[in-house]
């Protein structure tokens, strides 16, 4: 039997997912749509999480990184079908919802505190991009256009990559791991940044690991904007560009967090950036273009998924906090710099990485993987879950010592091993 997405039932929330007139197939439509996922993906956790791994364990952090987070979004193409996809979707739109609300938050926060202090007023310009798809006319105005979109905002990003690879300081971090000093002595002189010897050890990196493995293989599912493009596609045009997207598109905008990470680390120290006007210019722009994308397509999709117009609680509250975390983080001398020896800038961006580390993983592994009706008592123990298991990923992830992510982890396995109650 065809699993051609044109074949499906109508119904109001499938027509949501699909708003397009017809399904995409064909190699052309794999290339755009590889493009639409790569660029989707490329957000700040892809562009500014590698430079805090690179900081702590070298460059094995940053494959510790990258291997899980391709392998398991790419995989998502090839496990669902677009039915799969749209029935995902529709059945656990409030989750998908709170995925893009907290994603929104990030974003929010991230440009807010980073993004001004490297990029000035220009951060907050990115910020409103996302604002032009509220209303429903447009959002389905330019939503067929968005996949074209991907493909020229990918070609920007090659293009920043291709010059800032040739920029003084350019894969400062990995030279250092490998032992590789820059022979251009002027640019180590003037402007070439320092490199400090990773701060954990093999230990702790592989007490990350799991995690790491069990966020990257989960979130994808909770993802409108993947569920949206399974199902839109079909079922060879959809692996072709989930394969390629992650595989090539986002592996390479990951490639470029090698290139700039020891101009951040200061950032994420509190402490003030120090660069030429030249690396400023190049990853404003693609980190800026990168983060305004993938905040649009997210209010679009927490759009969608919001026909009434109501439900406007959850991004409300995210956004709350993240306008706090951003007055904590401006304002240290009324909240202390740090926790635990930890800059609050770098507290907040690891307590948001939490939610796609171990909230929402547990939500698919407690919630969307049971067999079982999801129901009242399905919710309660995942959300009994949470509350026992995110004081130990804190711990673990935020202030240490790092063997409370095991704990974490374990919480979650005990309940997934666990019978759930039937309800109704």
């Amino acid at each position: 039997m065809s699993t051609d997405a044109s074949q499906l039932p109508p119904s109001p929330a499938v027509r949501i997912v699909t708003d397009d007139t017809r399904p995409k197939v064909g190699p052309g439509w794999a290339v755009l749509w590889a493009c639409f996922l790569g660029c989707s993906w490329t957000w700040v956790i892809g562009m500014f999480f590698p430079v805090l791994l690179l900081r702590d364990y070298g460059f094995w952090g940053w494959v510790v990184f990258a291997a899980p987070n391709v392998i398991g979004a790419a995989a998502m193409g090839f496990v669902l079908s677009p039915q799969r996809a749209q029935r995902l979707w529709q059945n656990h739109a409030g989750a998908v919802r709170w995925f893009s609300d907290v994603t929104l938050g990030f974003h929010v926060f991230v440009l807010l505190w980073l993004g001004t202090e490297l990029f000035g007023p220009a951060a907050w310009a990115a910020g409103a991009v996302p604002l032009l798809m509220l209303p429903a006319a447009r959002r389905k105005a330019f939503g067929p256009w968005l996949p074209i979109v991907a493909a020229g905002l990918a070609l920007v990003s090659w293009g920043c990559l291709s010059y800032a690879e040739r920029l003084p300081g350019a894969f400062a971090i990995v030279r250092e791991f490998f032992g590789v000093s820059p022979t251009d002595a002027a640019a180590q002189a003037i402007a070439y940044p320092v490199v400090e010897p990773p701060r954990l050890d093999t230990t702790a990196l592989l007490l990350f690991l799991p995690a790491s493995i069990t966020g990257f293989l989960c979130c994808p599912y909770l993802d409108g904007t993947f569920l949206r493009a399974r199902a839109v596609t079909g079922v060879k045009t959809g692996r072709a560009a989930f394969a390629l997207g992650f595989g090539v598109v986002f592996f390479s905008m990951i490639i470029f967090s090698l290139v700039y990470a020891a101009w951040l680390i200061p950032a994420f120290d509190g402490e003030p950036v120090s660069w030429k006007s030249s690396w400023a210019l190049v990853l404003g722009v693609h980190v800026l273009l990168q983060a305004a994308f993938t905040m649009t397509l997210h209010v679009r999709e927490r759009e969608e998924l919001n026909p009434d117009g109501r439900r406007f609680y959850g991004l409300t509250l995210v956004l709350l906090v993240a306008f706090a975390m951003v007055l904590v983080v401006r304002q240290p001398q009324w909240f202390g710099e740090s926790v635990a020896g930890v800059a609050w800038p770098e507290v907040f961006y690891r307590s948001f990485l939490l939610m796609y580390g171990l909230v929402f993983p547990a939500y698919v592994w407690l919630v969307v993987l049971s067999r079982s009706h999801v129901g009242r008592a399905m919710l309660t123990r995942f959300f009994v879950t949470v509350i026992l298991a995110v004081p130990m990923g804190f711990a673990g992830f935020v202030t240490g010592p790092a063997w409370c992510l095991l704990g974490a982890l374990g919480v979650i396995t005990v309940a997934k091993l666990a019978p759930a109650t039937r309800s109704a």
